[in-house]
């Protein structure tokens, strides 16, 4: 079987157009998956996941389901000096990286279904809990895997007037699910470059990390007062 690479779709009718795989050959083929998924049980009820609707469902009890069980799956790794938690007032935050205001990667890795009008960003989810929502400064500072003309120099100018800095890094949805694979398990460039430029304004750093796998943290990033992994 073929799940990802798109090898048989893509090749295989060349290939019998040109004499090279014959039908024959591929119907045994065919038939050799379908004997598997018969005598698994896979075929005893083939539509029953296309039979589950919304009808009975609690949508605003689903809803807060999942806002618990995404806060619970919130992993500190790091806080130093008991940087977290803040403050909900008298503390202005610089919230800073391509995940700060984020909706196309924010449903998460392997998800297909999903309503992006129901999800909440970054960046609306610490203003919401702002008593004064005035003292939050947002600015990206780099896209996940390119540079922002200006974009470090705009970021480290909010950093400058924060008290403390969110710095909302690391992968994009599709670095990580079937048939994605990365050579080097680290923060992109671009955003290893915004994190050593915002340390080295000497404010407090709370990394914000959204990563599909473990990563190899280095330089600013591991050496910031706190580290919370946020989405895996």
């Amino acid at each position: 079987m073929d799940m990802q690479s798109r090898a048989f779709v893509e090749e295989l009718p060349a290939l019998v157009a040109e004499g090279k795989v014959s039908m024959d050959t591929i119907d045994k083929a065919v038939q050799r998956v379908l004997l598997i998924k018969a005598a698994t049980g896979l075929l005893d009820n083939p539509y029953r996941s296309l039979t589950t609707t919304s009808r009975g469902v609690d949508h605003s009890a689903t809803i807060d389901l999942a806002r618990e069980a995404a806060q619970k799956s919130i992993v500190l790794l790091k806080n130093d000096g008991n940087l977290l938690p803040l403050k909900k007032s008298g503390q202005r935050i610089a919230l800073i990286g391509p995940f700060s205001d984020d909706i196309d990667n924010i449903l998460g890795w392997g998800v297909v279904w999903g309503e992006k009008e129901q999800v909440v960003t970054t960046e609306k989810g610490i203003s919401r809990a702002m008593k004064e929502q005035h003292l939050l400064q947002v600015v990206r500072g780099c896209n996940v895997e390119t540079p922002i003309a200006g974009g470090i120099n705009s970021a480290i100018q909010v950093a400058q007037a924060a008290d403390v800095v969110l710095l909302a890094i690391g992968e994009a949805v599709n670095f990580t699910g079937e048939a994605q694979s990365r050579p080097e398990v680290t923060i992109p460039e671009p955003q290893q470059q915004l994190a050593e430029a915002i340390a080295a304004t000497g404010k407090p750093v709370v990394v914000l990390l959204k990563n599909g796998r473990a990563l190899s943290l280095t330089g600013a990033v591991s050496h910031a007062r706190a580290i919370l992994v946020t989405c895996s």
